[in-house]
């Protein structure tokens, strides 16, 4: 028997690590977590979900659950996380092949003769290792591949082994569209779309929108209709050399090709039909402390950068505020607005508004909603005011911004 690769090793650290934060995360006192709903085995099948958390993404796979060592790497490449991205994995938006297919609605379409294609993203892109890349930076939140790079190698053979025939396919073509008008969302059917829903949005959001680790809880949120149908149609990198009038975030869009705007009304009526839940935390007014437990403390005041202030740009749930630095050691942000939304959410430190490298700054506040609140932290041990110019609300899960500032 060969010895379990690195990679695998890696792999199984992680999946114990996110279980240890979560059990942290609902252990943490002053937070009540929202029990997950439980379906009965009569709503689900072992091939259709994975325990309460969503569909399983390996349903109908003939690649997922191979025993052979040499295909184990390139199979965990398709289907779990990458290490240096976020918790997206390829399989979350696309399946190896129209029939893995069957039974679920992903955002992107399936891979089967992605490798023959000579085109993609509407033919903006004509390289495979191109795409991918582009998945990988604009949605996985991790670096591109190089040519020789051993893991774009093992995937590039993976996905030539999707291939089902050996002639040239035809390119695939999508269109981005706004959300339809409110009359048309009004339209929705609320049961129709609660099916829909844990067929499609459930892979990232949990069964009925209990969330997980690729995406929040929907439950009980405050969401507009507007908005939900603008992440489902607009959601992704404002910035994309690829996809035209996207609007910010992670989350990967629906394009009309995938989702139908009577479908997407559906959703849209399951997801906001529920009663909004009352604010787990509520922090009108009051300053709550969310330093790590060891954090320092007594700081003098010699940096300096003490009285520098940043204005948090407002880029997802509600983020809003202007964080001030007290002393060597402690950062205030007053005005603070948060809906207490998202999936691991804490301050993180950066340079020149790149935070994904840290430092984490903060415990995690996950479900504390603030309303003009006073949000304190003291620097973690090892961490000064040298090490970072600017701060981020930050989701560590998919590692993607709220809202942040630079000090000046």
């Amino acid at each position: 028997m060969q010895p379990p690769s690195s990679r695998f090793i890696y792999l199984i650290c992680c999946t114990l690590l996110v279980v240890w934060q979560c059990r942290q995360t609902s252990e943490a006192p002053g937070i009540q977590q929202s029990p997950r709903n439980s379906p009965s085995s009569e709503e689900k099948t072992t091939a259709e979900m994975d325990s309460t958390s969503g569909p399983n993404i390996k349903a109908n796979s003939t690649f997922a659950e191979t025993q052979e060592p040499e295909h184990q790497t390139r199979a965990m490449l398709f289907f779990e996380p990458h290490p240096d991205g976020n918790t997206f994995a390829c399989a979350h938006c696309h399946a190896e092949s129209a029939q893995a297919d069957a039974g679920l609605l992903r955002a992107g379409h399936h891979l089967g003769n992605a490798a023959l294609r000579p085109s993609f993203k509407n033919g903006q892109l004509h390289q495979l290792r191109e795409a991918v890349n582009s998945c990988r930076v604009e949605w996985m939140a991790a670096t591109a591949y190089a040519a020789d790079t051993p893991d774009w190698l093992q995937l590039k053979s993976l996905l030539e082994d999707f291939a089902q025939t050996q002639q040239d396919t035809e390119p695939l073509t999508f269109e981005i569209v706004p959300p339809p008008p409110a009359e048309v969302l009004r339209s929705g059917n609320p049961d129709q779309g609660r099916t829909l829903f844990n067929r499609s949005c459930a892979i990232c959001h949990g069964h009925d929108g209990a969330g997980n680790i690729t995406g929040p809880k929907l439950q009980g949120s405050k969401l507009s209709a507007a908005r939900v149908a603008e992440r489902i149609r607009l959601s992704g990198n404002a910035r994309s050399s690829v996809y035209e009038g996207l609007t910010g975030g992670r989350m990967p869009f629906f394009s009309r090709s995938r989702l139908s705007d009577n479908q997407l009304s559906d959703i849209v009526a399951f997801v906001t039909q529920s009663e909004p839940e009352e604010l787990r935390q509520s922090n009108d007014g009051q300053s709550v402390d969310v330093s790590v437990a060891d954090a320092q403390s007594n700081c003098s005041q010699t940096h300096p950068n003490v009285g520098k202030k940043a204005r948090l740009s407002t880029l997802s749930h509600q983020v809003a505020g202007e964080a001030e630095i007290i002393d060597d050691c402690t950062i205030r942000i007053s005005s603070f607005h948060f809906d207490g939304g998202g999936i691991d959410v804490r301050v993180y430190g950066g340079q020149a508004g790149h935070y994904e490298q840290g430092p984490q700054l903060s415990k995690d506040f996950l479900g504390m909603a603030f309303v003009e609140g006073t949000m304190e932290f003291r620097l973690p041990p090892g961490i000064s005011l040298d090490d970072f110019d600017g701060i981020s609300i930050w989701c560590v899960a998919v590692q993607i911004s709220f809202g942040d500032g630079l000090f000046q």
